[in-house]
């Protein structure tokens, strides 16, 4: 009987493998701090031991499930963990964890001003400094700055100094380089405004650049801008561009993707998509357009990935087991989330908007943060980059507002000057809440998302708009309601990107008549905010965006590709707006017209500019009266003033009194846009002369002459070659670099914004293949 209870005794008791296991997958990681689980099986333990690095620390086990769990904090690169039990002579090793931490540990710095009076303080913050490093500051003026400043030291984590009364007007930037003790060199930047009313320090969470308010951006879809070579043939098109006006490009997705195409389905953020050209294609395409005084954007697709990412893909493989897995959204957004009947589930594992392929990131996971704020720093250094268009960004915010503000004060922290254009509604007052400088052009519904304020009404087939669209009681009313958010208006600091046609629209000509495009046009480039050309909207290109045919041919100019008259008739729209400071103002006012049906009229103004914009939205001719507000003006009434039409040239001139009620005879879906000026201002006949080789070298008279602050110069080149265009004061101090560079032979046009310079008589120099022209202007402030 004893022999037998001993076998039974021995038979229940149960016999396992010896073995440590990981509950997680080798990966690369984006946070030092990590949670490392695990459990024992075959053997009875209280204890385990982990090492990190090599480095040893105890881990307790938990009784009853013989769990165990450890919060590290790793370090820079690769990290080993690995875990191991021993009981009675009985030893368990796990198999090796691998975490690569995916980004470099490096202070990261905060500069900015402090002012009073006329004495500025430059300082600066720690945000980060993971080693705990001995950090080293080094200050200087930018070069660049509109006058020479001296700082009272260059070193220190402050410095002080005084701007005098007299110095030139602009934007001061001044750059801070710390140097880490482990041999890291990091950057900050900041800036101080001087204008008449003294000297404002750049706030971060609410300012912007100078040269946004005056942007005229082109959207440019790499894949189908030629068949092939992208990224050169965009750059073989950059003089014509210059020609246009733009001032900055926003190129679509460059980086890795699955699908191709217009590239919004990410595999890989820090890395180039290869279908464009190389990466030295890439630099010399930035490098050109910077020489051309043409800012840089990038599109970044923070919001979601591809579901073919290899983060989205492991997860679908291990589910939970992989680190990926709490990197994107597994569940629907709670009630009263913004956005959240968009979202959608195919498998029940990732959650979407609008495209399964596309899964949504998870925003309340620190790690996926900091991904992405260290994608966005990355491209924005490695090009210096002006800015981002900032893709499905309405998603994030709505699921994490307060990460878009982050990723604002990550990005200006190192570049103060860099243009957040968020793809979300500029009718929702939380986009420009501490977030982004511009935002779209969207209505307030929450139901279309991405409703344009023209859109009458959804369709894959067709583009109805308010301007081809009949209404029982005419347009005047719904045109009215998308220009003023239904009478809601806007936040104070709204900037509004304005457009006709983008990467998600039909070209705008495919379903509206030539005038009623050159009508939309003609708003576009008067209203308030930012306007953006999508690529081949200059050239009259018709279909969708998401059509994959070549929009250009290498070698063929974009002038012979526009057969409609466009391409003048945008250039001289652009350079109207750029000439004349009251269109990039933030003032408007709808303005007293008749009959007003179908007829709309508002004013733009900048202390005594003004510019009359009157849209006839009827197919019909019309007879039509506009009201001059010429109370309002703060203009002499015994001068004569001349209303002068970029749109048509025409003239018309009288004395305040005699103006305030405008006749106007206007076409059908016709605009005129007007400056109200004491001299009468030259309409270049641009739609004739721009597609023609000028038959001389010639620089027209600027205009207008005198001016304040700025002015145009139109200048021809008869023969291909270099160009320099300079203005001198008039000792001869050469004060501004307008044009350097190659010209292929045609008319242009530049720009002198002399708002940082004191009054007085300036020379303007052009040179071109040996002959000169020198020519005087006339400011007065």
């Amino acid at each position: 009987m004893k022999k037998i209870f001993c076998i039974l005794l021995l038979s229940s008791m149960p016999v396992f493998a010896q073995k440590v296991v990981l509950d997680e997958m080798s990966a690369t990681v984006w946070g030092q701090q990590q949670l490392i689980k695990g459990h024992i099986e075959g053997l009875i333990v209280n204890n385990a031991t982990l090492f990190l690095n090599g480095k040893s620390q105890n881990v307790s086990v938990a009784p009853d499930s013989f769990t165990f769990s450890a919060q590290l904090k790793i370090g820079e690169g690769l990290n080993a963990v690995y875990v191991t039990a021993d009981s009675m002579g009985k030893t368990a090793l796990s198999d090796t964890l691998k975490l690569t931490l995916g980004y470099k540990l490096r202070p990261e710095m905060y500069a900015y001003a402090e002012v009073q009076g006329r004495t500025v303080t430059l300082k600066s913050e720690v945000i980060e400094n993971p080693d705990s490093a001995q950090l080293t500051y080094t200050w200087n003026a930018d070069p660049l700055n509109p006058a020479s400043v001296a700082l009272a030291s260059e070193t220190g984590n402050s410095t002080t100094f005084s701007m005098p009364q007299d110095i030139a007007k602009g934007e001061y930037y001044f750059n801070l380089t710390v140097a880490a003790s482990d041999g890291d060199t990091v950057k900050a930047r900041t800036y101080v405004t001087v204008d008449t009313s003294g000297i404002k320090p750049f706030n971060i969470k609410t300012d912007h650049a100078e040269w946004i308010d005056k942007a005229v951006i082109y959207e440019i879809y790499p894949y189908t801008f030629t068949e092939s070579n992208q990224f050169k043939n965009i750059t073989a098109k950059i003089p014509e561009l210059v020609s246009l006006g733009i001032t900055a490009i926003w190129l679509q997705p460059v980086y890795s993707t699955h699908g191709g195409g217009m590239g919004y389905d990410v595999t890989d953020y820090f890395s180039l998509r290869s279908d464009l050209g190389s990466e030295a294609d890439l630099r010399e395409l930035i490098r050109t357009a910077k020489e051309n005084k043409i800012k840089v954007m990038f599109d970044f697709v923070a919001n979601h990935t591809s579901i073919y990412h290899p983060y989205a893909q492991q997860s679908v493989k291990y589910k939970e087991k992989s680190h990926y897995w709490n990197y994107y959204q597994r569940k629907k957004s709670p009630s009263g989330t913004p956005y959240s009947m968009h979202e959608n589930t195919a498998d029940g594992l990732f959650w979407n908007y609008f495209w399964k392929e596309l899964p949504n990131l998870n925003f309340d996971n620190p790690e996926v943060q900091r991904w992405i704020l260290e994608a966005v720093k990355y491209w924005l250094v490695k090009y210096d980059l002006d800015g981002y268009r900032l893709d499905a960004i309405w998603g994030v915010t709505a699921r994490k507002p307060e990460f878009t503000k982050e990723l604002r004060l990550a990005l200006k922290r190192i570049k103060p000057d860099c243009l957040l254009l968020g793809e979300d509604k500029a009718s929702w007052p939380e986009a420009f809440d501490e977030r982004f400088d511009a935002a779209f052009d969207w209505t307030a519904s929450e139901s279309w998302v991405s409703q344009w304020v023209w859109q009458t009404s959804y369709s894959q087939t067709s583009n109805p708009t308010i301007f081809n669209t009949n209404f029982t009681n005419g347009r005047t009313a719904p045109f009215r309601n998308s220009l003023t958010n239904n009478g809601k208006g806007y936040a104070p600091n709204a900037k509004i990107l304005r457009f006709i046609e983008n990467n998600d629209t039909y070209h705008f000509l495919t379903h509206h008549t030539l005038d009623q495009t050159k009508m939309a046009a003609a708003l576009e480039f008067s209203l308030n905010g930012i306007p953006m050309l999508y690529n081949g909207q200059e050239a009259g290109i018709t279909g969708h965006a998401y059509d994959d045919y070549p929009t250009y041919t290498p070698g063929v100019p974009i002038k012979s590709t526009d057969k409609k008259g466009l391409f003048p008739y945008y250039q001289k729209l652009i350079d109207f707006r750029k000439t004349v400071p009251a269109l990039y103002s933030n003032n408007y006012e709808e303005e007293t017209v008749s009959p007003n049906k179908n007829v709309f009229a508002f004013r733009r103004w900048e202390s005594s500019q003004n510019v009359f914009t009157v849209l006839n939205m009827d197919s019909n001719p019309v007879s039509a009266q506009l009201t001059i507000p010429v109370e309002k003006l703060g203009l002499d009434s015994a001068k004569t003033y001349y209303m002068t039409d970029i749109i048509s040239g025409k003239v018309i001139s009288g004395k305040l009194s005699e103006l305030a009620a405008l006749k106007l005879d206007m076409n059908g879906y016709s605009a005129s846009v007007m400056l109200l000026a004491d001299t009468a201002m030259v309409v270049s006949g641009v739609d004739v002369a721009q597609n023609t080789v000028p038959e001389s070298f010639a620089m027209a008279q600027n205009y207008p002459n005198p001016f304040n602050p700025s002015t145009s110069i139109r200048y021809s080149i008869d023969k291909s070659g270099p160009v320099s265009l300079k203005v001198y004061d008039i000792l001869g101090k050469e004060v501004e670099v307008l044009e350097e560079g190659y010209k292929n032979a045609g008319n242009y046009t530049a720009v002198f914004n002399a708002s940082k310079y004191a009054s007085g008589i300036y020379l303007c120099r052009l040179q071109s293949s040996g002959r000169a022209l020198t020519m005087k202007m006339l400011l007065l402030k």
